[in-house]
């Protein structure tokens, strides 16, 4: 126990939670690194009781930033890793954005996320797409000192964020209410 809680460690297979025993689940930046995120999503819904909610948050594929990135990384071709690494410090000769295997193993957008959310048997309630440095999601993230360049694109972020393509996509879904089966004659 832990702050008066019931605290698990380790996976959720070791975890063993019976079915439909949780009300909520959280997953903050998880599925993206996941091997099998649809087969994790089924599992985690078979541990939801009725009308229980998962919230999952992720790298947004749509986000405005991204798609400012991709512009910028495609016309400057083979400048963009040597420029990136002048700027701002970063090395992207081992990876292509925040795709980074394996670390990142999944990009989402809303399609992709949302579709994944029903074929597992929920129902999504909400779709957020708010920015990194979102005052309510992330209040943090201006705690870091950045340069100007990252500051620059942070600025896009927070456009983005207020455009509904902010770089976090975050899905709040519910597990549908068990239909009851009337009894007696028909």
């Amino acid at each position: 126990r832990m702050f008066g809680l019931d605290v698990t460690t380790g996976t959720l297979q070791e975890a063993r939670f019976p079915p439909e025993s949780m009300d909520v689940i959280v997953l903050g930046h998880v599925i993206e690194h996941l091997p099998d995120p649809g087969g994790m999503l089924f599992k985690l819904a078979g541990l939801l009781k009725a009308e229980g909610l998962i919230l999952i948050a992720t790298d947004n594929a749509g986000a405005l930033r991204f798609s400012i990135e991709r512009v910028f990384r495609k016309g400057l071709g083979g400048l963009a890793r040597p420029l990136v690494k002048l700027l701002v410090g970063k090395d992207l000769s081992g990876r292509y954005g925040r795709l980074n295997p394996p670390v990142h193993l999944y990009y989402f957008n809303e399609e992709t996320l949302g579709g994944m959310v029903k074929k597992a048997g929920m129902q999504i309630t909400r779709f957020m797409k708010p920015s990194q440095g979102d005052p309510v999601w992330f209040p943090q993230l201006d705690r870091y000192l950045v340069n100007w360049v990252e500051s620059l694109f942070r600025r896009i972020d927070d456009v983005g964020g207020r455009l509904n393509r902010g770089s976090v996509l975050m899905v709040l879904a519910q597990k549908p209410r068990k239909v009851e089966r009337p009894t007696g004659d028909t």
